[in-house]
């Protein structure tokens, strides 16, 4: 047994292996590129650590794909089987169960177990952390709060990574509508902890919703040196800059910063594509030609025809698909996606049934030109649409879909209630103002805060 930076108990009789998991561990609460580099390393020192595997399967239950979860139940099967010659701690056990619960499709049991756990170690920031991203992936932006809230109850300035669960609650802060008291923890986050992406990434959330595009350049300028040493984060950081300056009209820099940042790699990180497709998407709404960029995103989301591990994923892998004119491969997408949640029992099927459906209706009709199709997939998503995951500024590529098919079809009455919904969570913007002017609605924000009452 030994004892990790934290206090923490490991199994293990190397000193080597439980320091490279500690670095491990930070690089992870950072997003950082070195944190995989780090679990080799303390797997070769101690090829039977417990903590290594498991940490490894949660890793992967995280990446959204079929082939990741089978990935993750050899990790699981060497975490038994390390338990079973070895022994574990109890903190070690909860994290084995939540990562199994985590390989069925049971993200929600997995926080269960995940939460026993940081209930007995509450400076875990592993287990804080996964808890933090499932619940990100589950959409359930309560739960992030009241989560982080929970535990730092129980953490003191001066702790080690206790910036880093900064950064986490402010996200949570965000999400929830506590907008000023986000940006204040999140700019404590980044002073703690300056490598803090996630704490950053927060504030420039923040920045977003409250319409301060030149404010956000800046201050993303200003970390842009940390994104060096982040893993593909960096994309998605970059993304938001990029929304910054389509704020401000800038449509030439935005297709600069897709080609060098965003796409930079042409990665099958669902979280990737989805940065890719999102932007695109909007450029599109605007009428700026993208020209051939659609296409490798397409030949990526084509071959995920059959995953649908992770619905968030698959609709921006319709995204893809649709901006390409491959209508034919979405409709054939979107029945796969189906049959698969038929036979599904886990989270993810329940969520797809909720709501995924049905945003992949929208999808797929809007690239049909059927707008009535289209309307009718706005109505049965109704307020649910955050159960599909991901943050609310992700999700409103997903409101731009369905507003921009109500203006383009000139269905008045439906337009002014999207874009009133949307209005009430960030204000007047670029395309409210560009699909109300389509719909003759009032293009200010006096017109359609007044439809929302």
């Amino acid at each position: 047994m030994r004892t990790d930076c934290r206090g923490l108990d490991v199994t293990s009789d190397s000193v080597e292996a439980v320091a490279a998991m500690d670095e491990a561990v930070r690089a992870f609460l950072r997003h950082g590129r070195d944190g995989v580099a780090h679990l080799d390393t303390a797997l070769a020192h101690d090829p039977e650590l417990l903590l290594g595997h498991v940490t490894r399967g949660l890793w992967q239950t995280l990446l959204g794909r079929r082939a990741a979860l089978a990935a993750a139940r050899g990790s699981l099967a060497r975490a038994q089987a390390s338990a079973i010659a070895r022994g574990t701690t109890a903190r070690e056990a909860w994290l084995m169960s939540a990562l199994g619960r985590a390989i069925e499709d049971d993200f929600t049991g997995a926080i269960v177990a995940l939460e026993e756990s940081a209930g007995m170690c509450p400076h875990d920031p592993l287990a804080l952390k996964t808890i933090h991203i499932m619940r990100f992936m589950l959409g359930d932006r309560q739960g992030m709060r009241q989560s982080t809230a929970r535990a730092l109850l129980a953490w003191e300035e001066g702790m080690p990574d206790h910036g880093y669960l900064l950064g986490c609650h402010a996200f949570g802060l965000e999400e929830t509508g506590e907008v000023e008291a986000a940006e204040r923890t999140g700019r404590q986050a980044v002073e703690r902890e300056p490598e803090d992406a996630w704490g950053f990434h927060a504030v420039a959330h923040v920045m977003e919703v409250t319409g301060r595009p030149e404010e956000g350049v800046r201050w993303l300028e200003r970390h842009e040196p940390a994104l060096a040493r982040a893993n593909n984060f960096a994309f998605h950081v970059f993304w938001h800059r990029a929304l910054f300056h389509l704020s401000l009209g800038e449509t030439a820099r935005v297709l600069a910063l897709y080609d060098d940042h965003v796409r930079a790699e042409r990665t099958d990180d669902f979280r990737d594509i989805a940065n890719a497709a999102s932007l695109l998407w909007r450029l599109q709404a605007l009428g700026v030609e993208v020209g051939e960029r659609w296409r490798e995103l397409a030949d990526l989301a084509e071959a995920h025809l059959g995953d649908h591990a992770y619905g968030f994923a698959d609709a921006h892998y319709l995204l893809a698909l649709v901006g390409d004119g491959r209508q034919a491969t979405a409709e054939r997408f979107c029945a796969s996606a189906e049959a698969a949640a038929g036979a599904g029992h886990g989270d993810q099927a329940r969520i797809w049934r909720l709501v995924g459906r049905h945003v992949a209706e929208a999808i797929t009709a809007y690239g049909a030109g059927d707008d009535d199709r289209v309307a009718r997939a706005a109505l049965a998503i109704g307020d649910q649409l955050q159960r599909l995951g991901g943050s609310h500024v992700q999700r409103d590529v997903f409101d731009i879909v369905l507003a921009g098919s109500a203006a383009r079809a000139g269905k008045q009455g439906l337009c002014r209630q999207l874009l009133s919904a949307r209005h009430r969570r960030r204000g007047a913007d670029l395309f409210g103002s560009r699909f109300a002017r389509r719909a003759d609605l009032s293009a200010d924000g006096k017109g359609l805060e007044a439809a929302a009452l």
